[in-house]
């Protein structure tokens, strides 16, 4: 029996000692103000990397880019001295599999995580309250992460190529930056929290994103904010003012758009083309349909305009073949044809053009509002 003990103890031991570091594993400085450690470098075997709270008695405030990079480090327990993870930090580290940040932690730099390929779990303390640009950008086996309820922003393509399947935004986040969660292939449901007032450009862009709840305070949706997601129906509250180019092109299974009443809601160009939308109805206040707003929406059938609509734009509804129903209403002054373009064949400019399902009444209607163009 002792003989077993002793044996185990000795297993123990080498386990820890495989596993623990020591100061002589780092190599550091004095930072700047002398009052900390700076690690620059790391000379451990251990595949298990706990960053030690003190080295000589100061306390380790800061960690050198990339010092880990090819060492075939797996995990990584950073102290809450260190408020502020480095740029690129720990990026490029193909077998890191999972990091451990204590409470202290501040701000995650630009690309800290980057390119982490088989990073599955992230710790992220309550502290936190900066993740900064690409930070954990091309984690494709990153499934979940808690966000820390300090959290204001979301930063630009912050987990962009992630894995992330589920995600609680907490109340703190006031904005979604730029391709935030661009070409998330697995996150197909997301919560946005009532703090939350935009949503940055190609946020959600050729993403799996099939259901979204856009609260009561978002006042803009950036350009191609949702292109390219499976987005079945959406509803626009009436907060949004904006909605930006080709905020919901080539979403080909979005067959729904509800707007809530918002006199001032401006549509930009492109805003739901080649998109799979069967019937639109556009809210009073609207007075300008822009170019190219439902260009190519094939399986539009349905459209309803407000009485407030003065101008629809070139495109609008170019090769909507299957456009059927048009209301038109009195306040139709203009409806736009590219002059500039006429004698050009590759240019279609036509706002109803390949629109050849509309009824001949309907198309006299549309040429008393000054119509020029095809239907064909």
């Amino acid at each position: 029996m002792k003989k077993v003990i002793t044996v185990a103890l000795l297993w123990a031991a080498l386990a820890a000692a495989a596993f623990a570091q020591s100061e002589k594993d780092f190599v550091y400085k004095l930072d700047s103000a002398g009052t900390g450690v700076v690690i620059t470098g790391y000379n451990g075997k251990a595949k298990a990397v706990r960053f030690p709270a003190q080295i000589e008695g100061m306390p380790v405030k800061e960690i050198d880019a990339k010092i880990l990079k090819d060492k075939g480090v797996t995990s990584i327990t950073i102290p809450g001295g260190v408020a502020n993870i480095a740029r690129n930090a720990f990026s490029e580290m193909p077998q890191l599999t999972s990091v451990t940040m204590l409470d202290g932690v501040k701000s995650i730099g630009y690309g800290a995580f980057q390119s982490c390929e088989n990073l599955k779990s992230v710790a992220i303390p309550d502290s936190v309250g900066s993740i900064n640009e690409f930070a954990f950008d091309r984690c494709p086996k990153l499934a979940s992460v808690t966000l820390p309820k300090s959290l204001t922003e979301i930063s630009w393509g912050s987990f962009r190529w992630t894995g992330l399947t589920t995600l609680a935004i907490p109340a703190s986040v006031t904005s979604i930056g730029a391709d935030a969660f661009a070409s998330t292939k697995a996150l197909k449901k997301i919560a946005i929290p009532a703090s939350v007032t935009s949503i940055g450009y190609g946020a959600f862009a050729d993403s799996a994103l099939e259901e979204i709840t856009l609260p009561a305070s978002v006042t803009s949706i950036g350009d191609g904010a949702f292109r390219g997601t499976a987005l079945k129906k959406i509803t626009i509250p009436a907060s949004v003012a904006l909605i930006r180019y080709e905020a919901f092109k080539e979403c080909y299974s979005l067959a729904s758009v509800t707007f809530l009443t918002a006199a001032d809601i401006a549509i930009d160009k492109g805003a739901f083309r080649s998109s799979g939308l069967v019937n639109v109805a556009i809210p009073e206040g609207v007075t300008t349909l822009p170019e190219s707003a439902f260009e190519g929406c094939s399986s539009l059938t349905s459209v309803s305009l407000p009485s407030t609509i003065k101008t629809i734009s070139e495109r609008a509804f170019l090769n909507c073949s299957n456009l059927t129903s048009f209301t038109i209403p009195d306040s139709v002054e203009t409806i736009e044809f590219p002059n500039q373009y006429a004698r050009s064949p590759l240019y279609d400019g036509d706002a109803f053009k390949g629109c050849s399902k509309l009824s001949l009444a309907i198309q006299a209607a549309l040429k008393r509002r000054g119509y020029t163009g095809s239907f064909q």
